[in-house]
């Protein structure tokens, strides 16, 4: 599904050993799949305390980052909630 673009752009969707989806790669991954996954799941709205939420590229990124984190659909956004050993996610 995302082949042409990591094709097209193998400099910013490949990660340093070029076999692993970069940050980027990631981030277009989760736009991709996040959406229909929603849908096919019927996902209800996720609320909680310590969760920030962001855009579902940048959520999918954050949480690829932090180990154990996960990404929750809300409309075309998504909730990023730490694991629960963590007491926070990070929102930059």
């Amino acid at each position: 599904m995302l082949g042409a673009e990591f094709d097209a752009h193998p400099d910013t969707m490949f990660g340093p050993d070029q076999f692993h989806p970069s940050t980027a790669g990631y981030r277009a991954l989760g736009e991709a799949i996040v959406p229909v996954l929603v849908e096919a799941l019927g996902v209800s709205k996720a609320q909680d305390a310590g969760a920030a939420h962001l855009e579902i590229g940048r959520a999918a990124a954050a949480a690829a980052e932090i180990g154990g984190a996960e990404v929750s659909p809300e409309g075309k956004d998504a909730v990023l909630r730490p694991h629960p050993s963590r007491s926070r996610v990070p929102t930059d």
